[in-house]
């Protein structure tokens, strides 16, 4: 089954991000160059980075650009119960 576009889209911003070896607050490209890098629209990779956004990975500073975020998995993990 194929998987929703917004969905596809997040993850290659993920896999953009870690191909390229970015860290937390180093910037990445902007919404319009994402849309042209992975030929959708930019209401598409906009609705994905605020998906992105709500969940660590990214962060977007008005007059400063979209930025990696602090996103680990660790604290999420640790939260989970074991039975």
């Amino acid at each position: 089954m194929k998987q929703p576009l917004g969905v596809r889209v997040e993850r290659a911003i993920r896999t953009h991000i870690a191909r390229e070896g970015l860290k937390e607050g180093d910037p990445l490209p902007s919404e319009l160059e994402f849309a042209q890098m992975l030929d959708v629209s930019k209401s598409t990779i906009r609705e994905s980075i605020r998906r992105l956004e709500a969940v660590g990975y990214v962060t977007i500073r008005h007059g400063v650009g979209l930025r990696v975020g602090n996103f680990s998995i660790k604290p999420v993990v640790s939260a989970l119960p074991y039975d």
